[in-house]
């Protein structure tokens, strides 16, 4: 997947167990601390927005041709699936609410 490093299109693709090839648009924004974060976990190639034609290809044929990369997005999309995300927030709603 290619895209710019925003949280929702950075999970959705994890959740599948898909690598990425990030490139932030935006300084400010969640998309650097995300594409970073993804990075870092050995599921995403982060690129510069101003990255020329030819090192968009490399990476792309990287994260297409090298087993590593869908290895490691698909054990987070496994972690994140196994994750009950909306009962875990109730919980620590309602333990901050009682004490």
């Amino acid at each position: 997947m290619v895209g710019h490093g925003g949280h929702s299109t950075v999970a959705r693709a994890l959740c599948y167990g898909i690598p990425l090839l990030l490139m932030p648009m935006h300084a400010l924004m969640d998309q650097p601390a995300v594409s970073r974060a993804v990075a870092a976990q050995g599921a995403a190639i982060v690129l510069s927005k101003k990255s020329d034609p030819a090192r968009i290809r490399q990476a792309a044929e990287s994260l297409l041709s090298e087993e590593s990369w869908r290895m490691a997005a698909e054990a987070i999309g496994k972690s994140a699936r196994s994750a009950d995300g909306a009962g875990v927030g109730v919980d620590l709603i309602e333990n901050w609410l009682v004490s």
